[in-house]
């Protein structure tokens, strides 16, 4: 019953996601029919809503992109777009190079109202898996490279494993050659002491004699 009570729940799902993109589609198609553009902007918003960005203050030209990992850092229009001088409020883009600075290629504008309803989604996206990177990898904002963080923390694992051996290999030799200027100390005194009874007692003989 379990199985047939979630089967149902998750049909349900689907029939009002369908519902809701119907919707939608209707709407798009009422505008297309006055202005094909547009349509073809509400399309591409759809589908790169996870590549949208917004234009900051921060930066002459700059925009902040929607989404989890990447929204501390800046990206800028490439300057081979059409939109390097229009600088619209929110745009969506293909790809994204890195030269001087991080460029947006491939650009549309939209409007914030067609992707708003889809942003939260990116909440709970797993960048990781949906790029077809390891898990655990993260990225580096500042040169644009994924990094794996498994391989990153194995190699301070191993670097640190080897630093440890070596701190007690340094620790194990001071040990060593303090236990032999111990035992040299040692000798040099009982050295000195016989030679020094030694004398006492030639002394003593000496005076015995006479």
């Amino acid at each position: 019953m379990a199985v047939v009570a979630a089967a149902r729940a998750e049909r349900k799902q689907y029939e009002s996601e369908v519902a809701a993109r119907s919707t939608r589609l209707k709407s798009i198609g009422s505008a297309a029919a006055a202005d094909p553009v547009l349509m073809c902007r509400r399309a591409l918003a759809e589908c790169l809503y996870p590549h949208s960005a917004r234009r900051t203050s921060e930066s002459e030209g700059a925009y902040k992109p929607v989404g989890s990992e990447l929204a501390t850092n800046l990206y800028y229009v490439h300057p081979s777009s059409a939109l390097r001088q229009v600088t619209p409020k929110w745009i969506v883009y293909g790809e994204v190079v890195y030269t001087t600075k991080p460029f947006m290629r491939t650009c549309s504008t939209v409007e914030y109202e067609w992707i708003q309803p889809l942003l939260p989604r990116l909440e709970n996206a797993n960048i990781a898996l949906l790029s077809g990177r390891p898990a655990n990898s993260r990225f580096d904002e500042s040169t644009g490279q994924v990094r794996d963080s498994a391989a990153e923390q194995k190699a301070k694992a191993e670097t640190d494993e080897i630093k440890r051996k070596k701190r007690e290999a340094e620790v194990a030799d001071a040990k060593r050659r303090y236990a032999e200027r111990k035992k040299l100390k040692e000798n040099t005194s009982d050295s000195n002491s016989s030679a020094a009874a030694g004398a006492a007692g030639a002394a003593a003989m000496q005076m015995s004699e006479r």
